[in-house]
């Protein structure tokens, strides 16, 4: 049961989909996006996907971080409320590592 959510989640993450309820999320305040949080934070703060700064800014040079399937393509790019879909929004990190921020 656990392997067939699993590859459900896979599935959707890799059709771009991204709302099964396998996938890891974290929840933020909206008020964080209101004048922008900066990528690096969300990444390695908020989220906790990069452990590190520097591999944050690493990824981000050789454009490895994609929000909703668009790679992010400056170091000191800001998440705004507006990239938001649905209260939702996919960040992927390299081919295989999703993660989905929900705003609350």
């Amino acid at each position: 049961e656990e392997a067939t959510k699993a590859q459900e989640a896979a599935k959707a993450a890799f059709a771009g989909k991204g709302a099964s309820g396998s996938l890891p999320t974290t929840d933020l305040s909206a008020d964080l996006f209101t004048e922008g949080l900066d990528i690096i934070s969300l990444l390695v703060d908020h989220t906790k996907i990069v452990a590190t700064r520097s591999e944050a800014r690493r990824l981000l040079d050789q454009k490895g971080i994609k929000l909703d399937g668009k790679p992010v393509e400056a170091i000191d790019f800001k998440v705004t409320a507006d990239l938001f879909t649905d209260n939702a929004l996919m960040i992927q990190k390299g081919k295989k590592v999703f993660h989905q921020v929900n705003l609350v």
